[in-house]
């Protein structure tokens, strides 16, 4: 896997990122404010979002927020991708330090139906901690 900064909202890639936001396969757990995401993930500072690249073809993409040690990170993988673990791989380069800055901590937010994200994040280590009207709290602490 390869990962690619997004540094400008006017990059290339966004409307293919924006195409595979909007399939219902990824809209049903992920909504974004299309007018002003880009601008954000991309100016702000402690935001990191990262288009990962198999070879040369674009695959996923991991967003990131660090704050105070903790890493807040959801990741899409585009449609056609999804089932081949890529997910799997996007995750254990996050824990391995590979995607982000340096953090001791990892939480994240799932919908109670994304069955595939909820194994997916059990099966890495993370313990559920809560679960707030359909989202699922879980965390990873570094030992």
């Amino acid at each position: 896997m390869f990962y690619l900064l997004l540094t400008s909202e006017t990059d290339p890639d966004i409307p293919r990122l924006m195409e595979a936001y909007q399939h219902p396969s990824v809209a049903r757990y992920i909504h974004l404010d299309e007018v002003n995401y880009w601008h954000y993930v991309s100016t702000t500072n402690n935001v990191f979002y990262h288009k990962v690249y198999d070879k040369d073809r674009l695959v996923a993409a991991v967003h990131c927020e660090l704050s105070m040690q903790t890493l807040y990170m959801d990741i899409m993988v585009l449609p056609q991708f999804q089932r081949h673990g890529i997910g799997t791989m996007i995750l254990q380069d996050v824990l391995n330090g590979k995607v982000s800055p340096p953090f001791s901590r990892i939480e994240v937010d799932i919908d109670e139906s994304n069955a595939a994200s909820l194994k997916l994040f059990e099966k890495m280590g993370f313990q559920f901690v809560s679960q707030e009207d359909e989202l699922c709290h879980y965390v990873w602490q570094r030992s």
